[in-house]
Formats: C-alpha cells, structure tokens, sequence
C-alpha cells in the first residue's frame, strides 16, 4: 500500500512539473502566430504609413511609365527614321523595367493598380496618329522633351522630400535613366529641324 502511494504520489509530481513546461511551449507558440499575424497586417497596411504626397507620386510615375512605354512601342512600329526608332526603343527597354520595379514597390506598400490606361496616353496617341512621316516624328520628339523635363523635375525632388525612405531610392535610382531621356531628345529634334537624313 505504501509503495502504491509512493507511486501516485510521484505521478502527481511529475504532472504538476509538466504542466509550466506546457505551458511555456503554448505562451511561445501564442507569441510566435501572435509576430506572424502582426507582420502580415503591417504589410498589409503598409499603404497606411505613406502619406498623399508619396501615394500621389507613385500613382503619377506609374501613368507615365505606361504612358512612355506604349508610345515607344507605337512609334517604334510607325516611323521610318531609324534614329528615333531607336530612341523609342530604349524608352520602351527603360521604361518597361522602371514600370516593373515601381508595380512591386506599390504592391509592397500595398497600393492597388489602375485597372485603365490613364487619359493622357489616349490622347498622345491619338495626336500622332493623325500625323505621319517628319511630323509623326516631331510632334513625338517634342512630347518627349516637355514630359521628360517634367519627370526629371518631379522625381529630382521626391528623391529629396519624399517621407518614405523607399520612395527616395526609386526617384534616384530613375533620376538619370529620365536624365539620359532628356538629353537624347534634343538632339534629335536639332537633326529634325535642321532635315538630316535618317541613318
């Protein structure tokens, strides 16, 4: 009889001894699905922490992409001068890879995209379609120097007062691909004014 009490006793013990073990494995399992569920909404919220000036920003920079990304594709089939082919080609390099990184960042910060192509890509195309030959070419040309200045400006400065750290490194990382942009234009449009041949 006293060995079975030993026994029940020593089973007793050895339950009482268990349960804080249990215990601490829930708590560390609770605190675990606890980080895990916190991470998930805040990236998921992360759109939260930008505030409108930055939203705006990456909504505009998106419709330009598409914007110059579809132009360049457009020009590239309709022109004969090999010079500004080759110049809508690059646009079309540069900004289909600009529009891929700046597509993740916004995921990233949990941005929906634009289900439509926004307004002014309808009516560049539409403008040149009406022309053809120097003029399709100039009349594109010309768009690319006024939309190039404007995106050099505004992305020069969201790479200094952008609040988002990540916002900053995209508009310097793009700042000299649209540099490179700004600068080619002119010079194409010096060899259109001045009636150079195609190469």
């Amino acid at each position: 009889m006293r060995g079975d009490l030993r026994f029940i006793t020593i089973g007793f013990l050895a339950a009482a001894l268990s349960l804080p073990v249990f215990g601490c494995q829930q708590s560390h399992q609770n605190v675990q699905a606890a980080r895990e569920s916190t991470n998930t909404v805040d990236r998921g919220n992360n759109a939260a922490v930008l505030n409108d000036a930055d939203k705006n920003f990456l909504k505009r920079a998106e419709e330009e992409n598409i914007k110059e990304e579809n132009l360049g594709r457009a020009v590239v089939r309709k022109t004969k001068n090999s010079d500004i082919k080759d110049y809508a080609q690059m646009l079309v390099d540069d900004h289909t890879k600009a529009l891929k990184e700046l597509v993740d960042l916004m995921n990233q910060k949990g941005m929906r995209q634009p289900r439509s192509l926004p307004k002014l890509q309808h009516e560049a195309l539409s403008k040149l379609n009406r022309l053809s030959g120097p003029e399709f070419d100039r009349e594109f040309i010309n768009q690319m120097i006024e939309d190039h200045q404007n995106a050099v400006a505004e992305f020069r400065q969201e790479a200094n007062v952008a609040q988002d750290k990540d916002i900053r490194n995209h508009a310097s990382r793009m700042l000299p691909v649209l540099e490179k942009h700004l600068q080619r234009a002119p010079e194409l449009q010096g060899r259109l004014s001045s009636g150079t041949n195609p190469r």
